[in-house]
């Protein structure tokens, strides 16, 4: 998930801190801001802080768990919703 997650990520023109052409700030009405399209996690997997890692672990289980209760409803013949 996670690496799906990066290429969406990146082909939206976020990028990683360390490779910001904004230098990681941007000029605004109100003076300089953190650059809006850096984003800390677009690292690989295993480099990763664990924290992060349990936020993916956590979604795909939510999904997993999605999957499964569609699969029943379906077995059933009930509404796929």
């Amino acid at each position: 998930m996670h690496e799906s997650w990066s290429r969406t990520k990146r082909s939206q023109g976020f990028h990683h801190p360390s490779e910001c052409p904004n230098g990681r700030w941007v000029e605004t009405a109100h003076g300089r801001a953190p650059c809006p399209k850096c984003h800390a996690d677009l690292i690989p997997w295993d480099n990763l802080p664990e924290p992060q890692k349990d936020i993916n672990r956590h979604a795909f289980d939510d999904v997993l768990a999605e999957i499964r209760r569609r699969a029943a409803i379906t077995e059933r013949g009930g509404e796929s919703g």
